[in-house]
């Protein structure tokens, strides 16, 4: 298995992760779906996939940069690429990452979310937005609640018994 760390070595667009602050091994060819100009999209690991979605990536900055603070113009110009929506309305990088591991885009996601600093839960000082596309394979049954009304039935429920 062939893995490329996630971050950037100096003078080029590699990704890498110093393994001295973060526990993550590295990016397979399989979860690396796409470069834009200024950004990667990758996969997250599957073990955090299976928690977070089968379709879960990272958008991550090219360049070496830890805030989105400190993002050039034409870095958030080309995050607006990453998101432009193709002639079916879907968002590009959802799309791609719904696509990555064979899954129906339902169209939906969240993200891109970025976590600024230690304080914020940022373990990686590399800019990077957590992607999360909504894919047809874990839609809920219909009629069954999911996010905060979800959270809001169970407490109706534990107060009733």
């Amino acid at each position: 298995m062939n893995k490329y760390p996630l971050g950037l070595t100096p003078n080029s667009s590699a990704i890498y992760i110093p393994e001295s602050s973060h526990t993550s091994k590295g990016v397979t060819k399989d979860e690396y779906v796409y470069e834009y100009e200024h950004w990667h999209l990758i996969l997250q690991p599957e073990d955090k996939r299976s928690v977070r979605g089968m379709a879960a990536g990272l958008v991550v900055a090219k360049r070496q940069v830890m805030l989105v603070t400190e993002l050039l113009p034409e870095e958030w110009a080309d995050l607006a690429n990453v998101f432009a929506t193709d002639a079916n309305g879907l968002a590009d990088a959802p799309r791609r990452l719904a696509e990555a591991v064979g899954a129906e885009f339902t169209g939906h996601f969240t993200g891109p979310a970025f976590n600024m600093g230690n304080l914020a839960g940022q373990t990686q000082a590399q800019v990077h937005g957590h992607i999360y596309p909504v894919v047809a394979e874990q839609l809920p049954p219909p009629g069954t609640r999911n996010g905060m009304g979800a959270f809001i039935e169970a407490h109706r429920q534990l107060n009733d018994l």
